[in-house]
């Protein structure tokens, strides 16, 4: 953390009460902090947006004509991506500032790669929403993976924001170490069916 911002999560999330003015809703959320605000939007969530009249494109461009920036985080690696999700989901756990004990776990490839195919949908849905729009992309395994990679990023995110740098810290650590291959107790097989669906570059 910079300390420059106030994290107030995923807004539209499904224990979040139903919004039927978005755009009403982070100005109200905004007002009351202190710092500057941020909030995760994530695509699948955005059921309040639509429920509102508003199509997700228009809540994102009524976002910019009120003064909002987008980052827009991703992955390359979907196997990784789905797989810290599915992990976090069955933990409960979604951040943590321990290191967490090694584990295994059997994976239900027809399952998994049914959720790889709805990552794949989802980011299309994404690219298709912010197309022609500003916004400044934020890479995992380019810009986040690696801590040597903390700095320059949290510098560019400050440059595109238009903050000065300052010194950062987290206590964060991953939920998830370590290679698929060591803790997918059946990996042959999923990496035989991974490579079969299309996806064996991300094994």
């Amino acid at each position: 953390s910079t300390g420059y911002f106030e994290a107030h999560g995923e807004l539209f999330r499904p224990s979040e009460p139903l919004q039927l003015k978005p755009l009403d809703y982070f100005v109200e959320k905004a007002t009351t902090c202190k710092k500057h605000f941020v909030s995760h939007v994530k695509v699948y969530q955005m059921e309040s947006v639509v429920q509102s009249e508003l199509s997700k494109r228009a809540f994102l461009e009524g976002l910019l004509e009120q003064g909002w920036q987008f980052i827009y985080l991703k992955r390359r690696n979907r196997l990784k991506h789905l797989f810290s999700s599915v992990r976090a989901q069955e933990s409960s756990i979604y951040h943590t500032e321990t290191v967490l004990p090694a584990f295994t776990t059997t994976v239900n490839c027809f399952q998994f790669k049914h959720g790889v195919k709805q990552l794949e949908k989802w980011e299309a849905e994404e690219q298709e929403l912010l197309e022609n729009l500003p916004y400044l992309t934020i890479e995992y395994e380019r810009d986040l993976e690696n801590e040597r990679s903390h700095a320059a990023t949290i510098n560019t995110i400050l440059d595109y924001v238009e903050l000065p740098h300052r010194p950062f810290a987290t206590k964060l650590k991953k939920v998830v170490r370590g290679e698929l291959k060591s803790i997918i107790t059946n990996y042959d097989e999923f990496a035989e069916e991974m490579r079969a669906a299309g996806y064996g570059e991300y094994l």
